[in-house]
């Protein structure tokens, strides 16, 4: 009886150690903790899921529909081929957005309902709110005698910067109004911008890409 004590630990210790090496990478434990216990000094309101699902469900149809107003602007502009061959082209650097954003946030990934939410608002809402200052603004400047040798610098270093990045940082805000429980700490705000930001420069390289293609002769070309 005395003999078969010893081996009780022994193989207690073996089977943990087994049990160890199956078990599948995890995330490191520093996030791990992060993950299981949100920023303190971090208000955050009570928020049923399902009133926040149902938000989320709607707010992305809404969005849905700006992007198709997007979609249709694009194709009457440019014409169905050059929007097609530049939405093609435009893959290419939003998909290296997509593997990046993805591999930082590969340890607790972000609600997709938010992730969607935040591309379609950069892709549409930002892109509609440049569009519709833009063209308020070459009103007036076309109303006070047209665009002057300083126009070209105004728009490109003072006008894009200050109304595209602000259409971008207010769908960072409603996220974080919203969907405020999801956010543990910088790294989720990092990814939430950078898909607003992948979505505003995806719809953005449509529209160059097909304008160049324009300039240089159509598709044919």
């Amino acid at each position: 009886m005395n003999d078969a004590h010893p081996s009780q630990p022994t193989e207690g210790l073996a089977a943990r150690v087994a049990a160890t090496a199956t078990q599948p990478e995890s995330a490191p434990a520093e996030i791990a903790n992060t993950a299981a216990n949100p920023n303190p000094g971090l208000v955050v309101a009570p928020v049923r899921r399902s009133g926040l699902v149902t938000a989320g469900i709607i707010g992305v149809v809404l969005l849905s529909i700006l992007m198709l107003f997007v979609v249709l602007y694009l194709v009457v502009g440019l014409g169905p081929d050059a929007f097609a061959l530049g939405g093609a082209m435009a893959l290419v650097p939003f998909a290296i957005v997509f593997i990046a954003v993805r591999w930082i946030d590969r340890w607790e990934p972000e609600p997709r309902l938010a992730v969607v939410f935040a591309f379609l608002w950069g892709s549409a809402v930002a892109v509609i709110i440049a569009l519709v200052v833009g063209a308020e603004v070459e009103n007036v400047v076309n109303s006070l005698g047209g665009p002057g040798a300083g126009y070209e610098f105004f728009g490109a270093v003072i006008q894009a910067p200050i109304v595209e990045e602000t259409g971008k940082g207010l769908g960072l805000l409603v996220l974080f109004w919203v969907a405020r429980k999801f956010y543990d700490g910088p790294v989720d705000g990092l990814v939430y911008a950078a898909w607003l930001a992948g979505g505003f420069a995806f719809t953005e390289n449509i529209l160059y890409f097909g304008s160049q293609l324009l300039d240089s002769g159509g598709v044919d070309a």
